[in-house]
């Protein structure tokens, strides 16, 4: 933003310095221990947990489901780029194997 448009520096500093967005309320979308205690002794990624979870969310599988894959997205070295295993969830979950699907931009992730 410039002085040319009218705003400039000082706008922005009132906005990073404003309220907005603190204080929000925490909503959990989707979530269960037992999944998460194997996700964590797994070393399941950031992003495929957070894929297994859209996946709950949306009504795709269950967290029992999840829990019955889960082996086949352990990765043996523990938490590993997200590229690695993220874009597999789908695929795995729906009884396809890890490399259908392969996806075209891992940039994504």
């Amino acid at each position: 933003m410039t002085a040319a448009n009218g705003l400039g520096s000082k706008a922005i500093s009132e906005f990073a310095n404003s309220s907005f967005g603190v204080d929000l309320e925490e909503s959990i979308i989707a979530h269960d221990d037992k999944a998460q205690t194997q996700m964590d002794a797994y070393g399941i990624a950031w992003g495929t947990q957070y894929e297994l979870a859209r996946g709950v969310s949306n009504g795709s599988w269950t967290w029992n489901d999840v829990a019955r894959n889960l082996t086949k997205l352990k990765n043996d070295n523990a938490y590993t780029a997200n590229a690695d295993s993220a874009w597999k969830v789908r695929s795995i979950m729906e009884g396809r194997g890890p490399e259908s699907g392969k996806p075209s931009d891992l940039g994504i992730w």
